[in-house]
């Protein structure tokens, strides 16, 4: 399949899973016109609508974990970078996961240049509504980020993280 047929038939598979009504009936049909779209998504995937992968023909390069709910308005903008999500997530709304970045100092040979690094979220995590995770970021399994938290750094397991820059706030109790 050439590179653009790809690219149109992943935007038109997200057009179609983004206009489903927001009916919890309709979230194993979402999941299932986004796994069409070419994301990786396990069983018991349950994802709200305003999903969204940049740049076109990446989705391959995302997998979510079984288990895991997307809230509303997400932002995945892989930059042909692998973003895992781990099992049994829970992911607020408005948050962006951001694996492309530019460098600070602009060159006359390169323009800006640019690297992308991989986003790592573990299992049972908790990504509070309006967050940015930048990439090259590792999220441990159980940890939190606030609401607003822009997270630039990893995250160790357990913790409760929050602030721009992210830093820790505590260490979570674990049962």
């Amino acid at each position: 399949m050439t590179s653009l047929l790809r690219e149109c038939n992943e935007l038109a598979w997200l057009w179609c899973a983004n206009h489903l009504p927001r009916l919890s009936a309709l979230n194993p049909a979402r999941t299932i016109l986004i796994r069409l779209a070419g994301v990786r998504a396990q069983r018991g995937v349950n994802i709200r609508a305003g999903f969204e992968v940049r740049p076109a023909g990446s989705a391959g390069n995302l997998m979510i974990g079984e288990g895991t709910f997307i809230n509303a308005r997400f932002s995945c903008a892989t930059g042909g970078t692998r973003v895992m999500i781990g099992r049994h997530c829970a992911i607020g709304p408005d948050v962006s996961l951001e694996t492309h970045s530019h460098n600070l100092v602009w060159n006359p040979t390169e323009g800006w240049g640019g690297r992308s690094e991989p986003i790592t979220i573990g299992d049972r995590a908790w990504i509070g509504a309006g967050s940015t995770i930048l990439g090259g970021v590792t999220i441990g399994s159980g940890a939190v980020v606030a609401a607003g938290a822009v997270v630039t750094k990893d995250v160790p397991p357990a913790t409760l993280v929050g602030g721009v820059p992210a830093r820790v706030i505590r260490r979570l109790e674990t049962s």
